[in-house]
């Protein structure tokens, strides 16, 4: 993103400042600096804010109905949009990775879940915050149901050690998109929006870099880019 704006703006001082003969231009002095995009980034797909609202409104609605399994599939889908984590990790989180963080907002409250994260993409022990409000309704629902070293997401009558699979949650999530008339689909696309929407609201690459907890910012930085051409 850095070099094709400095691209620009020589490519600018280029047209205004020729040489006599008019040969020499700023623009092969990058050739090669700017890598063609790969086609995985240029498919990257994230939900619109109003897709969001659409369907936080459908979850919240549908939790109300007492369903194991609308519980299921609300905590899942609120865990990856709003906290930014892996389906794989979702699936092996127990009530005991869940604690009320110790950091403050600017009225001196603590509103945020710490989770802790054993099973990761890197295999290192990390965590990741989520507004306490976004998911204590749902949480609410598995402490009274299971014992806090159990996995949460599994059948109701299922054992311990016995998650749903990670097929099956896809097939759930995109019967959900389906129902509320959003043609996008997957599980990544609320780990994608999740980075969208904390990139759009601070502007901050290495702010989403640690939310994501990605190790390098090279990774980070589609997302940067598919803002900017987006935009």
């Amino acid at each position: 993103l850095y070099v094709s704006i400095l691209k620009s703006l020589f490519s600018h001082i280029s047209a205004e400042n020729t040489d006599k003969d008019g040969t020499f231009t700023f623009n092969t002095e990058f050739d090669g600096l700017v890598s063609k995009k790969s086609k995985s980034k240029k498919n990257i797909k994230y939900l619109t804010n109003d897709e969001v609202d659409r369907i936080i409104s459908y979850l919240d609605a549908n939790t109300r109905d007492s369903s194991h399994y609308s519980y299921i599939y609300a905590l899942a889908i609120k865990l990856m949009m709003f906290s930014g984590l892996r389906a794989s990790e979702v699936l092996n989180l127990t009530l005991n990775d869940f604690s009320v963080s110790d950091q403050e907002n600017g009225e001196g409250e603590q509103d945020l879940y710490e989770i802790h994260l054993e099973e990761t993409k890197s295999g290192d022990q990390q965590k990741t915050y989520i507004p306490i409000w976004r998911i204590e309704f749902e949480l609410e629902y598995f402490h009274n149901l299971i014992g806090d070293n159990e996995f949460i997401f599994k059948a109701k009558n299922a054992l311990d050690d016995e998650v749903i699979k990670r097929n099956n949650l896809y097939r759930a999530v995109n019967q959900i998109l389906r129902k509320i008339g959003i043609k996008k689909k997957g599980l990544h696309l609320f780990r994608h929006t999740c980075a969208m929407r904390a990139y759009r609201k601070s502007g901050n690459i290495l702010a989403v870099k640690q939310l994501l907890r990605h190790k390098d910012e090279k990774t980070t930085m589609i997302y940067a880019c598919l803002l900017y051409t987006s935009d």
